[in-house]
């Protein structure tokens, strides 16, 4: 799946009550620098401004206080009764400044607080010195930025040794970040102050470690700790942002106790037990040598090539819920991870390859083989249309016939929707149906499941709280034979779903009327969803059958919020930034294939993306479905299709970012008709936006940067609607990533070539680097391979007169031009053999930019600050005060001031002479210049710089 950027077009702010018209053009917004995992794909410094920008106004601090803040982010069924910590166990601490380790001292004080916790839960702590943990995923390992943390934290239940030989990720469930000094708390407001470089390195510190957790064990919600001097902050990461606590004071006995509180909630989680934390997803476990076993078995002869260098403590066994009906799910073994976004607050999307687990239930599609499966997981924004949504459009709208290129979905939805129906039913009191209820009452109301299609276990049988190891435990025989007598038994008896027991001590809650929240403040539940899960199978529960008095929550909890979708923009600045937040997806398709950056040869490249136009025609001819996101990740080569489908090579795949008409269109397919030649669309309009449309402006994208249209990338653009001309231009932009980055080319950049074309961050600058390509006369040779050089000759071709500004009539891409491009050479007989990729080895990158209010470090080694550095920031902070903040003009000075500037750089660049920037033109065809070393081209040449020779 392809990295997402923040590349965002906005909708349009004055949305239709009805939402009948969506095709009022969008505003845009600025495009950021704020991916750490495709920042040039280099692995440290390269990444610096990426991570920057990843946290930037993205981490935010809780108002409220400290009680609050444990019961919002750390839901727990087991009030703490423990005794109060004695305040002398941190009398004899005392932090100093430039004594860094002085403030791993806490550990004595962490180590006190946890001593009387049961031991299958009590965590226990280590220094982590100067080890690294590498990114969780060794395949893409190198790409991912090193963790360094301070402390680490174990497992609960598990002692960790003084020193760990190298850590993994899998080992522990938190990290902690010390530092001397309470003024190194990047928390801290400093009013009228741009965030320092030494702040943003903080947040940057937690926000890795907090990545590194959550993909490691598939969590979702990850804590970090900061302990600055005496001051302790908890910072809890989701995929939508980060929020962090109040101070607390270790030196005070109301700090230590909300200290000790926190981990006493951490590992006591709502759902789950022993060995499970707060964060965790209840559906995914690892496996277990028996599943290990059980799969080899299941893959027979294709065992060896499916799992050759699969790390199966990578592995995970998940459960998948259908989406109409919550009391069926179904279980898989997914054992290999072949595509995945790293990036923290993003979709994070993870492809698998997956199997059915047969022991669980049978095949619901019929069929006895087991095949192997994609599933995907992702996160997508709350109001955008589910994916799903778009392949049921497919389903329906494309004719079986034609059904070619595009991929069906099996089973799953968003577990986000379902786990809200969970929490209203425990709210509301009503039955729910799906075996897994949050409150003992729910749970024991449920009637027996009756579907015929689970023979070995009914859904209603499967216990929320199974008890099985977290990922990256040692698993037991134990654990298998655990999870067997509950979700792989014969028993088809519904089994009562078990609460986990007070803690020692803790006084009895029987008879105790509970204290059932209302729903969360600053949510907005999908009504429509939750009244089709009603009336599928949730039920008022009778008085006489359940009464207040029934309902057994221990004393001081509530019905927790859903952890599948994310809750912390709303909790955290108001109900209208619902736009933000997050909903977890989940679902199973039937075509497995490998990303395109793996081909085998390049006519498999080409036949795949030639497919994959097709499948795109497809989609929008017949279901007025709108890709938007077409790029490098969402074209697979086709490895296996099921049985009965037509042949294809490629496919194009994740509907994610996709738009849709209102209505399908009612045409014939016509290849390069149809929708396509309407001058007006009429798209469905956004989810969940409500009353909050200006919000939403903001969350509208046009698809993943480097493969945007030039069109959308121009500032002038604003306010341009997302066409299907603009996908196919990403279809080329595609291919053309590809053949510099994995083939032998003789682009005079080199290795370079790709950095040139594809530029980053800068609207415009990447606008003219594609439009320099678009224009350029000299083609891209492939040694040994004259079929993929002209073909990128043609695309070449199409692509200029598509964006030839300086003709009365442009011609616009079609689906039957490309198509009828990639037939004309695919079917020649020249191709060469065997020329599989070639693993890309990315450029360094020496200057990192970031957004605007993050300052970064200068690229230069030890370089001293000058008295213009120090004008420089006193005067942006001047205009960030003045001018930005309060609204008043700059003041005479600071105008003065920036005038002077840009007259010496205006002089500067006239000194320096002409640009040799390509200005699009394609009359008038200059020469490149040579290099003084007589080795290539100063700078690459152009099919036009401008209307003057040169200019």
């Amino acid at each position: 799946m392809s990295i997402s950027t923040g590349s965002l077009s906005s909708y349009h702010s004055s949305l239709p009550s009805d939402g009948s018209d969506m095709s009022t053009f969008t505003p845009r917004t600025k495009k950021s620098t704020n991916d750490p995992t495709t920042h040039h794909d280099t692995k440290q410094k390269g990444q610096e401004a990426g991570w920057h920008s990843e946290v930037y106004r993205k981490i935010h601090t809780y108002k409220a206080d400290m009680k609050t803040y444990l019961h919002d982010f750390v839901p727990s069924n087991t009030p703490c009764t423990l005794d109060l910590p004695d305040v002398s166990i941190a009398a004899t601490w005392a932090p100093e400044k430039g004594k860094e380790r002085m403030s791993y001292e806490p550990l004595k004080i962490l180590t006190h607080l946890v001593s009387e916790f049961p031991a299958d839960r009590r965590p226990s702590f280590c220094i982590g010195g100067e080890q690294l943990l590498h990114f969780p995923f060794s395949e893409c390992a190198s790409k991912h930025q090193d963790a360094k943390p301070d402390l680490l934290v174990s497992l609960p239940g598990q002692d960790l040794p003084v020193k760990v030989e190298a850590p993994q990720f899998r080992q522990f469930s938190m990290f902690i970040e010390a530092k001397d000094l309470p003024g190194k708390d990047p928390f801290t407001e400093r009013a009228g102050r741009r965030e320092s470089t030494d702040r943003s390195k903080r947040l940057v510190q937690l926000a890795i470690g907090a990545r590194g957790l959550m993909f490691a064990h598939g969590h979702l919600a990850a804590f970090m700790l900061g302990i600055y001097g005496d001051i302790v902050r908890i910072a809890r990461f989701d995929h939508a942002c980060g929020v962090a606590s109040p101070p607390i004071n270790l030196h005070t006995q109301e700090g230590l106790r909300s200290v000790q509180e926190f981990f006493w909630r951490f590992v006591h989680p709502w759902e789950g037990g022993p060995g499970l934390v707060v964060g965790c997803d209840p559906t995914v476990r690892a496996l277990t040598p028996e599943d290990c076993a059980w799969l080899r078995e299941q893959l027979g002869h294709e065992a060896d090539e499916l799992l050759e260098g699969v790390d199966l403590s990578e592995a995970r066994w998940m459960k998948v819920y259908d989406e109409d009906d919550p009391a069926k799910v179904l279980a898989y073994i997914s054992f290999k991870c072949i595509e995945l976004n790293a990036r923290l607050f993003s979709r994070s999307t993870m492809i698998w390859l997956s199997i059915l687990d047969t022991r669980f239930c049978q095949l619901p599609w019929g069929g006895n083989e087991v095949e192997v499966h994609v599933i995907k997981e992702s996160w997508r924004q709350a109001i955008r249309t589910p994916e799903q949504a778009f392949y049921k459009r497919l389903k329906e709208t494309v004719p079986e016939e034609e059904r070619v290129d595009l991929p069906n979905l099996l089973y799953g939805g968003d577990l986000g929707r379902r786990d809200e129906a969970r929490q209203e039913a425990a709210l509301k009191r009503k039955v729910w149906p799906g075996g897994d209820a949050l409150a003992q009452d729910t749970a024991a109301a449920r009637p027996p499941a009756t579907d015929s299609s689970f023979t070995r276990n009914e859904a209603s049988s499967i216990p929320p709280f199974f008890s099985v190891k977290p990922i990256g435990t040692q698993s037991s025989e134990s654990s298998l034979t655990e999870l067997t007598q509950s979700d792989m038994s014969g028993d088809n008896k519904p089994k009562p779903v078990p609460v986990p027991p007070p803690a020692s001590g803790a006084a009895s809650t029987s008879g105790v009327r509970p204290r059932l929240s209302s729903r969360p403040s600053g949510s907005q539940w999908s009504e429509s969803s939750l009244s089709e899960l009603t009336d599928s199978g949730m039920s008022d529960v009778d008085a006489d059958e359940l009464g207040p008095e029934d309902t057994e929550l221990p004393q001081g909890c509530s019905i927790p919020r859903p952890m599948h979708k994310t809750y912390s923009w709303r909790l955290c600045c108001g109900e209208k930034y619902e736009v933000n937040e997050r909903s977890h997806m989940r679902f199973v398709i039937d075509t497995v294939g490998r990303p395109l950056s793996r081909f085998q040869r390049t006519k498999d490249l080409a036949m795949a993306i030639r497919d994959a136009l097709e499948g795109h025609r497809l989609a929008w001819e017949y279901g007025g479905v709108l890709h938007k996101d077409v790029s490098s990740g969402n074209i697979l080569i086709v490895v296996r299709r099921r049985p009965g489908r037509k042949p294809s090579r490629g496919i194009i795949h994740d509907f994610d970012y996709s738009a849709m008409l209102a209505k399908a269109p009612q045409v014939e397919s016509t290849m390069g008709a149809g929708p396509s030649s309407e001058p007006h669309f009429v798209f469905r309009r956004p989810e969940n936006v409500g009353g909050y449309a200006e919000v939403a402006n903001f969350k509208e994208r046009t698809g993943t940067y480097y493969f945007m249209a030039m069109d959308l990338l121009h500032p002038q653009s604003e306010g341009m609607l997302h066409e299907p001309r603009h996908d196919l231009e990403s279809f080329i932009w595609v291919l053309l990533w590809i053949v510099l980055r994995h083939t032998q080319h003789k682009h005079w950049q080199g290795a370079r070539a790709c950095e040139k074309v594809f530029k980053y961050g800068d609207d415009y600058e990447a606008h003219l680097a594609k439009k320099g390509w678009a224009n350029d006369d000299q083609p891209i040779i492939i040694e040994g391979n004259g079929p993929l050089t002209d073909l990128l000759r043609q695309l070449q071709e199409l692509l200029h007169e598509a964006n030839n500004f300086y003709v009365k009539k442009r011609v616009p891409l079609t689906h039957k031009a490309l198509i009828d491009a990639f037939d004309e050479v695919i079917a020649r007989d020249d191709w060469p053999e065997d020329d599989r990729a070639i693993p890309y080895v990315p450029p360094k990158t020496d200057h990192p930019t970031a957004p605007k209010g993050v300052l970064l470090p200068s690229p230069g080694k030890n370089k001293k600050r000058t008295r213009q550095d120090d004008h420089d920031e006193e005067e942006a902070i001047e205009e960030e005060n003045g001018s930005l903040e309060s609204g008043v003009s700059e003041s005479a000075t600071t105008k003065r001031r920036r005038n002077s500037r840009v007259q010496t750089a205006s002089r500067a660049s006239k000194a320096a002479g002409p640009s040799t920037r390509g200005s699009g033109r394609r009359g008038g065809r200059s020469q490149p210049k040579k290099a003084a070393s007589g080795k290539g081209p100063a700078s690459g040449g152009t099919r036009g710089s401008g209307k003057k020779k040169g200019v």
